[in-house]
């Protein structure tokens, strides 16, 4: 499977407001990515066409399961309860 690498806004982890973190999250597709917990919105598309193995440090989403986490966001999912 290839990803997409997408820089997007989070919710906040205790409020859900939007636009509260910036995240460079892995995802096969824009579909996929808006199903992520603490999704808010994208800002753009960084790159496309990238193999798993090319994103160590990154957050991948594959649509149904986190298969990487970044510290950042695996602190904030913490929070939320996920």
């Amino acid at each position: 499977m290839k990803f997409n690498v997408y820089e997007v806004y989070t919710q906040n982890p205790k409020t859900r407001e939007g636009g509260w973190n910036i995240h460079f999250i892995g995802a096969p597709s824009r579909e996929a990515l808006e199903t992520m917990p603490l999704f808010d919105e994208i800002i753009l598309c960084q790159a496309k066409g990238i193999e798993l193995d090319d994103l160590e440090g990154y957050t991948v989403w594959n649509g149904h399961e986190f298969l990487n986490f970044h510290h950042d966001l695996a602190q904030e999912l913490m929070v939320a309860g996920f």
